[in-house]
């Protein structure tokens, strides 16, 4: 309902069972006490009964965290496909990214001869609040200058976690003196807000502004989106960094999870 009032279709926009809130999902699953009722016949709700005041989020965590393995498997599945959803919002949101927009480039290309090119991505996993950061130098004959995994507690939105991972790849060029010449993420969303300097965004604008701040000492250096097809090494890397004990860093050698994608890439 709120949301139809926002479009202007007719509609008060609040709860017609309790009339004192905006229905939004969060609203009818959680927030509405007139629907309490109904929860309580969920059996995945009845294990939070008398947390009335707990943070919507905070369910969704627990819940996640108890699921059994036939659940997980499902919400394997529902975390596939919201991916994909956030990935066509990203590609569909007007004012945000250009009206027309070059297909990504499907396969990894290698930098020009005495430069480098990064390859960054994320991976996340929901069930035990994860995200994997993957980022891969490379030369203008595919060989890897250094790469870096990371692992952080968390869950953010997919958006910022892409952002984190460009910016994690630009530190690891900085600490290793790499002057890198070109940035490939699979996220166009990312892509985009770098290249159009949009920070205004409250959860991923200050990541988006530190790697502008990066960006400014490498006036060369540009950013573009590539397919995931063509970036598999860092999408690797990403799924790779959800499983390690500690961060890890390569330098002038290749991560042995990544060999294969990093050889396919490498021209014939």
């Amino acid at each position: 309902m709120a949301y139809l009032a926002k479009r202007g279709v007719h509609t008060n926009g609040y709860c017609p069972r309790c009339q004192k809130c905006p229905e939004t999902m969060v609203q009818a699953l959680w927030g509405c006490r007139e629907l309490r009722s109904v929860r309580e016949k969920c059996q995945s709700f009845k294990s939070f009964e008398g947390s009335n005041d707990m943070h919507f989020l905070d369910f969704i965590l627990g819940w996640l965290r108890n699921l059994c393995s036939s659940e997980m498997e499902f919400m394997d599945v529902v975390q596939w496909a919201s991916d994909f959803i956030d990935e066509w919002r990203s590609t569909s949101q007007v004012g945000t990214l250009p009206t027309s927009c070059s297909a990504p480039v499907q396969n990894w290309i290698p930098p020009m001869v005495g430069s480098w090119k990064l390859n960054t991505d994320a991976a996340t996993c929901y069930m035990e609040c994860l995200i994997g950061l993957g980022c891969i130098i490379r030369d203008s004959v595919g060989v890897v200058r250094a790469a870096v995994v990371k692992k952080i507690t968390a869950m953010v939105p997919p958006l910022m976690v892409e952002a984190m991972a460009v910016r994690r790849g630009i530190q690891l060029a900085a600490s290793e003196g790499i002057g890198v010449f070109h940035i490939e993420t699979d996220s166009l969303q990312v892509a985009e807000l770098v290249r159009k300097r949009v920070v205004s965004y409250a959860d991923v604008g200050p990541i988006i502004n530190d790697i502008l701040s990066s960006l400014d000492a490498l006036p060369r250096c540009s950013i573009s989106h590539i397919s995931r097809r063509g970036n598999l090494a860092a999408h690797s890397l990403a799924r790779e960094a959800l499983s390690v004990i500690e961060d890890c860093v390569w330098v002038d050698r290749c991560p042995p999870c990544v060999v294969q994608p990093v050889h396919a890439d490498v021209p014939v």
